[in-house]
């Protein structure tokens, strides 16, 4: 039986063991914590229904680089106003920051009672910090209530990020109307990050995150756009130039003129600019939030003022009904990378030299037909947003009624309804594997795929508990337009099957289709194993069927993957165990996922690692080739895989047992489709390969050295090398005449601020061609900030699920409850927002002894101490699988625990 590679590479989704005690079972492991609580086994029968008393205390503590909103929403957590340049907040660099804003007074209905809101009767529309950042620095606001069409939000909340210098100039701003908001600092030194509440009410996080080369952003103040213009389509009639735009504050905005009907297309909008209104009633003291802001920026720099005033009264014409959309007026220029906001985060794509194979072809093919990549795995999320525009039809060939899932036998519905019948538990495998080979690119959406005008041919062959070879191989037939038991073929074959699937055991009936695939022209990429032996895996040990194993960041081959003689390629894996580039997120491959723990499927995006993240990457760059030279065949694959013609070689010269013929290169592969698709004798152009690939000095290492060799063609000479920071140098130790051989970094940490330090090496040749090493490092330790805003312990029955009690932490996170004897489940987090629930987006949220895994703690007849564990700050992505699943419990808990405090007098 097949399984999904990725056993290694699932996210831990974090189910709510909550609900399995309230289902009044459930099994635990032994704990040794003899002093700090014990796991509760399945039989137990609940708490003790006597009198006895006892005490269970501990104390809560923050993770590490996290810090909290000085003026939140809540009344039992220390407040001091950052609403000015003037109070800001102060905050230690590369921290997390959890808080709240909001455009209105709240009113009390939050929570249902004004005394337990700060902002009932007045609005917390700005909150400033003020940090010493660095040049290239990511900041990223995560608004955690962002409009959901009413799906969970009473008051849906827009939150604007604003960069503002040490002298208050505007430098920056994103405004969009979605989930995140992103900034770059283009330079070091002291800045002041800026949360605005354009409307509603939100929490938010709030990520100075570490340095990175490429962002990708809402309508920004950087953009190349008009002042006081605006493209706007309207629904019903053509806009007027007599008319005028009410802004969120409630100002009148005139428009000075309309060009073209609205109606039939975008017009060109001309308004008046808001600037010397705000100036004026500034002036007189009588200026909203809004215009106050606009009148202090203006007074350092105009020009940024009316482009912020500009993006401020767009948001506000698109919000009306009769407004189909609004949006800047822009100038235009080429893209070099895409512009899908997490493409930053794909460092796979630059270690297989992608960004220059785009530059070449992005997959489209010249004549308008596809190529077809078919993804025989779990099937595919077919509503995933950054998908469905990729898809072909597809057919689901899991046969078996326990293994399928969704009711039925073969179908032809490849929608994946996952492979565990254990809400959060599914893999969702397919959809992963999908969103590599083609995601929709450049497209303002999550991530890039590797071949952007890719068909995915969805073919769901693994179910619960994997899939059968027969299935697997009806699927296969399918996807080659082959007879198969479905009676039907796709519209178009597949050019190219990726298969990251497989196990042990050689089955000849699984060679017998790999030969006729092979024969029909179908080029088949599989995955090698996450068990890091040297055992051959199927389908990816077949003839006819290319191998690849996994690399990480440093294009070393990962512990997890399986080597051996049959490997045939390398790619991008990842290890989500390490961040080598320090940008705060485990170095996994990152794609399209889902979540259903809210008990229905949801987009979202997550990190894997596995050699079922490295297939997809061959698979994708063999569909770019297909695009450029769609008379490719599988022989002529083989015959360029096996002479190095489209990879990198790494390890041993030549043929390894590791990385096969070497790391496949996009570059080369679409270079040389080209010369095949001209008839022209293929001659290889020089690359410049770096071994490592990337450098990390980590937080003490001052020193490195690199090699760089050509594994391409020609005889290039190094005509130049340079260092783009001045902290680092590089200096050639050991190289031929040609300037080919090792090189040595040096580091000098002197007078920088503590931080993350990102640099690039330039090696360049006389012929023009160049290779860009990134290098980067640490100043100091991680940020030792661990604020903890007020945090509201719950106790619930381990049997039952019933809350118990509750306590509201002391400022050092210190507790202490009473409750009888028996077994419970403790849950700890934040409530910024004051709606009564812990544990959502934007709240902290903690379990003993540990969120991944809460046990059960027993009560017999001696108080308990001890009893402590962390809480973190919270994200969208993570509260899908927890707090979904607690609010029920959770709300109706912390409402009594309030009441039963009393209300706290608000602080001045």
């Amino acid at each position: 039986m097949m399984l999904p590679y990725p056993r290694k590479t699932l996210p831990v989704l974090l189910a709510s063991l909550l609900l399995t005690a309230c289902s009044g079972g459930g099994s635990s492991s032994s704990s040794s914590n003899n002093d700090s609580g014990d796991n509760a086994g399945g039989d137990d029968s609940g708490n003790n229904s006597g009198t006895t008393t006892l005490v269970l205390s501990g104390t809560l503590s923050a993770e590490a680089a996290t810090a909290v909103d000085s003026d939140t929403n809540d009344v039992y957590a220390t407040y001091a106003s950052n609403n000015t340049m003037a109070n800001a907040q102060d905050v230690q660099n590369l921290v997390t920051i959890h808080g709240f804003a909001s455009k209105t007074a709240s009113g009390g209905q939050l929570s249902g009672a004004s005394s337990m809101e700060r902002f009932a009767n007045s609005a917390d529309q700005v909150d400033y910090y003020r940090a010493s950042l660095q040049a290239g620095q990511t900041i990223r606001l995560e608004v955690s209530d962002y409009d959901t069409n009413g799906n969970r939000n009473l008051y849906p909340g827009d939150l604007d990020l604003y960069l503002l210098s040490d002298t208050g100039e505007a430098i920056e701003s994103s405004q969009g109307a979605g989930l995140y908001e992103e900034i770059t600092v283009p330079e070091s030194g002291t800045w002041y990050v800026v949360v605005y509440a354009y409307s509603g009410v939100s929490r938010y996080v709030l990520q100075l995150g570490a340095a990175d080369s490429t962002s990708s952003i809402a309508s920004k103040l950087s953009a190349d756009f008009v002042p006081n213009q605006m493209l706007v389509r309207t629904r019903d009639q053509s806009l007027s130039s007599q008319a005028s735009i009410s802004s969120a504050d409630g100002q009148s905005i005139a428009i000075r003129a309309v060009t073209g009907n609205s109606q039939k297309h975008p017009a060109k909008v001309e308004f008046a600019s808001p600037i010397s209104t705000a100036q004026t009633a500034s002036a007189n003291g009588k200026a909203s939030e809004r215009q106050a802001m606009l009148a202090d920026i203006a007074s350092h720099n105009p020009t940024a003022a009316e482009k912020i005033a500009t993006l401020m009264t767009i948001k506000d014409m698109a919000a009306r009904n009769d407004v189909e959309f609004a949006e800047p007026n822009y100038i235009r220029q080429p893209l070099k990378t895409p512009n899908d906001p997490y493409y930053s985060r794909q460092w796979h794509y630059t270690n297989i030299n992608l960004p220059a194979a785009w530059d070449i072809s992005t997959g489209t093919r010249s004549d308008g037909e596809d190529v077809v990549v078919a993804v025989v795995d779990t099937g595919v999320y077919l509503a995933h947003p950054d998908l469905s525009g990729q898809l072909l039809s597809g057919y689901d060939f899991v046969s078996s009624q326990s293994m399928s899932n969704d009711g039925n036998g073969i179908d032809s519905n490849p929608d994946d309804p996952g492979d565990s019948t254990q809400r959060g538990y599914s893999s969702w495998h397919g959809t992963h594997v999908a969103g590599t080979i083609g995601a929709t690119s450049n497209n303002n959406v999550g991530v890039a795929g590797v071949s952007w005008g890719v068909k995915i041919l969805p073919v769901r062959v693994l179910g619960v508990g994997g899939g059968t070879s027969y299935d697997i191989i009806q699927g296969l037939y399918y996807s080659a337009g082959l007879e198969n038991d479905s009676g039907t073929v796709p519209s178009q074959k597949a050019d190219i099957i990726n298969m990251s699937l497989g196990s042990y055991g050689y089955s000849a009936s699984e060679q017998l289709v790999m030969n006729e695939l092979y024969d029909a022209g179908v080029i088949v990429v599989a995955a090698a194993g996450n068990d890091g032996i040297s055992s051959p895996s199927y389908p990816a040990s077949y003839n006819h069927v290319i191998s690849v194993s996994a690399t990480d960041y440093a294009d070393n081959l990962t512990d997890y993957s399986n080597y051996g003689s049959n490997i045939d390629l390398a790619a991008p894996g990842g290890d989500t165990s390490a961040d080598l580039n320090h940008d705060g997120n485990g170095d996994g491959v990152l794609s399209t996922l889902v979540s259903d723990a809210s008990g229905s499927r949801q987009p979202i995006y997550y990190y894997y690692n596995g050699t079922s993240m490295a297939a997809p990457h061959v698979a994708g760059v063999l569909a770019l080739m297909k695009a450029i030279y769609p008379a490719l065949t599988p022989s002529e694959v083989e015959s360029l895989i096996s002479s190095g013609s489209i990879s990198d070689d790494l390890g041993s010269s030549g043929k390894d047992i590791q990385y096969g013929y070497g790391r496949i290169n996009a570059l080369k592969a679409v270079t040389i489709a080209s010369q095949l698709a001209s008839g022209a004798e293929v001659e290889l152009p020089v690359v410049l390969q770096s071994s490592p690939a990337r450098i990390s000095l980590g937080s003490s290492s001052t020193t490195s050295s690199l090699t760089i060799s050509n594994t391409g063609g020609g005889d290039p000479l190094i005509s130049g090398v340079v260092s783009s920071a001045s902290w680092l140098t590089v200096a050639a130790t050991d190289v031929n005449a040609n300037g080919l051989g090792t090189y040595t970094l040096t580091a000098d940490r002197t007078d920088l601020v503590a931080g993350s330090y990102s640099a690039t090496i330039t090696f360049s040749t006389e012929s023009d061609t160049s290779l860009e090493v990134g290098v980067t490092m640490l100043v100091g330790s991680a940020s030792d900030s661990r604020e903890l805003t007020t945090q509201y312990v719950l106790a619930y029955d381990y049997a039952s699920g019933e809350y118990v009690d509750g306590a509201i932490a002391e400022e050092d996170g210190s507790y202490s409850l009473e409750l009888s004897p028996g077994t419970y489940v403790l849950y700890a987090g934040s409530d910024v927002d004051v709606d009564n629930i812990i544990c959502d987006s934007g709240e902290t949220c903690g379990s003993y002894p540990s969120l991944a895994q809460p046990s059960g703690i027993v009560l017999t007849t001696a108080d308990k101490t001890g009893v402590d564990f962390t809480v973190a700050i919270q994200s969208v992505s993570e509260t899908a699988a927890t707090s979904l699943n607690m609010k029920p419990l959770s709300k109706a808990a912390l409402a009594a625990l309030k009441a039963k405090s009393g209300t706290k007098a608000l602080a001045e």
